[in-house]
């Protein structure tokens, strides 16, 4: 039944993301409302950092001298996406929180979708604001979270991975990525969508050379992983677990993708935590 549960997830999950991205996710990015929208929802001060590709939309909010948080968001999505998890938590009061929209979302200038061409888009901000900080991602944002820290290990004190898209070898492109590559279909997708696409269609690639790039000054990466995700498989981060120095896992059983959202006391626990080296539980 469990498995019969798996594959109705890995067909239908997608196409209801689908069409929440097209009516909510994407119905205002770029504007100056969607702006102000975010600015006042984390209470934050808005920010671009300027880079070769044009610029980087950003909300820094939280205690000046207080620990430093950059959260990174899914694919598609923008900061947004922390909405929820931000003001259970009251993060901000606690952390110095910098959320972003990724390349190619919310108000976001467009790059070459590789995660090593996002990476470079955020070297400004990363520069600027890291001194150190812990990079946070979900989902897809958790491979650009460490590709992050393999760029900038001297900025970066710690990783952590939630649900990330880390694997090589699990992260091929679906069925669906590839149907949402070609004419009619792709014409009826809104920019975010299919810039997500193409995210997806090169991501095993970029994983590839990531990881076999990393430097051996990395700073620690957690992971997070919850067993029943249907977006990415659950063996992901014990697949390159032997690739990264310092690096742990946190599995829950009966959890899904979606911990940002669904487990948000749980993560919040392991973004709290200080001078200690998380294990598998």
């Amino acid at each position: 039944m469990k498995t019969w549960l798996r594959i109705l997830g890995g067909l239908f999950v997608p196409m209801i993301l689908l069409i929440v991205g097209f009516f909510i996710i994407g119905h205002k990015e770029g504007n100056q409302d969607y702006r102000d929208e975010v600015a006042e929802i984390f209470q934050a001060k808005p920010q671009f950092f300027t880079h070769v590709g044009g610029r980087l939309s950003a909300y820094e909010t939280g205690p000046p001298t207080a620990p430093r948080l950059l959260l990174i968001h899914g694919s598609p999505g923008n900061a947004l996406a922390w909405e929820s998890f931000v003001n259970a938590t009251r993060l901000n009061d606690r952390f110095r929180l910098m959320i972003i929209d990724r390349p190619g979302f919310g108000a976001s200038d467009i790059v070459e979708h590789s995660l090593g061409a996002q990476s470079k888009a955020m070297q400004s901000l990363v520069t600027a604001f890291c001194s150190p900080c812990t990079v946070v991602g979900h989902s897809y944002g958790g491979a650009l979270a460490i590709q992050v820290a393999s760029d900038y290990p001297s900025h970066i004190q710690k990783v952590i991975s939630i649900a990330g898209t880390v694997s090589p070898k699990r992260q091929a492109p679906r069925w669906y990525n590839r149907w949402a590559q070609y004419f009619p279909i792709r014409s009826f997708l809104p920019q975010n969508w299919r810039y997500s696409n193409n995210e997806m269609l090169s991501l095993a690639d970029d994983l590839m050379l990531l990881f076999d790039t990393l430097p051996t000054a990395m700073p620690p990466i957690v992971f997070l992983q919850g067993e029943e995700d249907v977006l990415v498989p659950a063996a992901s981060p014990f697949d390159v677990l032997s690739k990264v120095d310092n690096a742990s896992i946190h599995y829950r059983t009966h959890t899904n993708h979606f911990l940002i959202w669904t487990n948000i006391a749980w993560v919040y626990s392991i973004m709290v935590e200080k001078n200690k080296t998380p294990s598998v539980n």
